[in-house]
């Protein structure tokens, strides 16, 4: 299930830049693991206008195990194309 955490109150851009996931730190180790997912703004790559939480059902296969290898990095995200 995807669960949207945050969403951006004032954004004003019509354009969603791209997304990107993660498993969580606990990958592999902890029950009640998850992946994480954030959009980018299309203008300004420095700010999420959306952020959340999906299982792996909901990913295709290259990206969950794309993920998966980086589980655990700071900045284990990969591209989750649309």
């Amino acid at each position: 299930m995807i669960i949207v955490t945050y969403k951006a109150q004032n954004y004003r851009n019509q354009v969603e830049g791209t997304r990107f996931v993660r498993a969580s730190s606990g990958f592999g180790r902890l029950p009640g693991c998850y992946y994480s997912w954030c959009i980018r703004d299309a203008l300004d790559l420095r700010y999420d206008v959306q952020q959340g939480r999906c299982d792996a059902e909901d990913l295709p296969d290259a990206v969950r195990e794309a993920a998966e290898a980086l589980a655990g990095q700071a900045f284990g995200y990969v591209e989750w194309p649309r």
